[in-house]
């Protein structure tokens, strides 16, 4: 209420003026990621790609869909028929982006982009059990997994860090770890490195400093379980790829403070 007295009415923007209804809403509704917009939002990127031009939008939009999803067969299916050489390597090469290697496992687990042949001299290849060398294994860098699409840190186009943290169940043990790269040998892996974390609680200093009466009241009470402080990192492990659950994001405040959020909105991207 005080802000625009304190700023002026000029920085009272749309965001600004929106943080103060945020507090009636949690205590109608629950926590913001329980039913945040943005993976909504997200696709409006994807539908505007879509459209060119004002007139027949709808028209527009089912087009680009429809072809989006015939493309590929039509692809495959003039690579499959055609005698020339060359014709077959330059539908190859245009249709790389639409038509690409896959290797489809149960569980829906799916190699996305080009794969590589993992040398002997490679860090990774010292990790692999012999059947695994044995299989004439091929690094990869990005995955699909149930719908979701996993993104390793080695991949170079990966842009934020919450596309290659992963949390994991490997056996009995559930686990959180940074994707390195994934690795088909026979199935497909997803070779990880090992984070070790425990559960987020303010520092005792925080606390003391904290005035507010109804903030003291909570500071015993685990507000942000989807919060958890990095401790330290572990071993990098092979596991099998079908093992991972969720995709998390690395908060990193410096470099002796870094957190994991786990959030349970399942519809965002990032």
């Amino acid at each position: 209420m005080v802000y625009p007295k304190i700023y002026g009415d000029v920085s009272q923007t749309m965001n600004v003026h929106l943080i103060r209804h945020l507090a009636y809403f949690v205590r109608m509704y629950g926590p913001l990621f329980g039913y945040s917009c943005f993976g909504f939002e997200s696709m409006n990127s994807f539908i505007k790609q879509m459209v060119h031009g004002t007139s027949h939008i709808n028209k527009q939009v089912s087009f680009a869909v429809s072809m989006s999803k015939a493309l590929s067969g039509i692809v495959k299916n003039f690579q499959e028929h055609v005698d020339d050489v060359k014709t077959k390597q330059l539908f190859a090469k245009l249709g790389s982006k639409i038509v690409q290697e896959e290797k489809t496992l149960p569980k829906g687990c799916t190699a996305l982009g080009r794969k590589v042949q993992l040398k002997n001299n490679h860090r990774y290849y010292a990790l692999l059990a012999e059947h695994m060398q044995e299989q004439s294994p091929k690094l990869f860098w990005r995955l699909s997994l149930d719908g979701n699409t996993y993104y390793s840190k080695d991949y170079q186009n990966a842009k934020t860090r919450s596309d290659y943290i992963a949390v994991y169940v490997y056996g009995n043990e559930e686990g959180k770890g940074i994707i390195l790269s994934f690795l088909e040998a026979g199935e497909l892996y997803a070779i990880v490195k090992e984070i070790i974390t425990v559960k987020f609680s303010l520092d005792v200093q925080i606390k003391r400093d904290i005035k507010n009466e109804i903030l003291k009241d909570q500071l015993d009470v685990c507000f942000c379980k989807h919060l958890e402080r990095i401790e330290q990192y572990g071993d990098i492990r092979i596991i099998p790829a079908v093992c991972m659950k969720k995709k998390c994001i690395l908060i990193d405040i410096n470099d002796q403070l870094s957190f994991i959020s786990c959030p349970p909105n399942t519809l965002e991207h990032n």
